[in-house]
């Protein structure tokens, strides 16, 4: 029994039809790949291109996202005490802050999972880190502790997105890379919590 093939033509912007025309014909190329054997698939590229700038703009992208999500659960232990102090709440109003932003990230981590896995994790990634931005520059100017409570919880969902970042970012590293690469992303992350620890300690 013959095995199925896949013809593929070369692409040219501009296309309409999406098929790339060469004025002669004679030198049209086209590509048969044997699904049963002769499949080459994004690992099989990623792996043949090796590490190169884009990995290493990658590898920025995936620490800088890392990053946030470090300072922003480094910055719990300082907002709490903060909060108690200008609003007057007792030890467990000030035990909820840091309780709201975790239920956030449980609930966040579900729906951006489902929806970077459905839209992507690039897109996702993005959205996420300019929900974080907008709800965490909100929770700055809090009237009220019940505002304050909202807003920490919203932040909390956009920083459960950040994780995804760790899976973007193993998709696109070669094998013989993926577990190095990872876990200096990994290392780095006290380091963050640590300069944190330092400017609090410095204020």
């Amino acid at each position: 029994m013959a095995a199925d093939v896949v013809r593929y033509q070369r692409l040219a912007d501009g296309d309409d039809d999406g098929l790339w025309e060469d004025k002669n014909k004679d030198e049209k190329k086209s590509i048969e790949i044997s699904l049963s054997d002769n499949v080459f698939t994004v690992e099989d590229a990623i792996e043949h291109c090796g590490f190169g700038w884009f990995q290493i703009r990658l590898s920025v992208f995936a620490g800088l996202i890392w990053m946030v999500d470090a300072m922003e659960i480094m910055l719990l232990s300082v907002l709490a005490p903060e909060a108690r102090c200008y609003f007057n709440l007792t030890h467990w109003q000030e035990a909820l802050i840091t309780t709201t932003v975790f239920c956030g990230m449980l609930v966040g981590s579900l729906l951006w999972g489902k929806m970077m896995d459905k839209w992507g994790r690039k897109r996702g990634l993005f959205l996420a880190a300019i929900w974080t931005s907008y709800f965490a520059v909100l929770s700055a100017f809090s009237s009220s502790y019940a505002w304050l409570l909202f807003l920490r919880c919203a932040v909390g969902l956009g920083v459960s997105g950040s994780s995804q970042a760790v899976t973007y970012y193993a998709e696109f590293l070669p094998m013989k890379s993926r577990a190095y690469c990872l876990v200096l992303l990994e290392v780095g992350n006290p380091w963050w919590h640590e300069m944190c620890a330092c400017a609090h300690g410095n204020w």
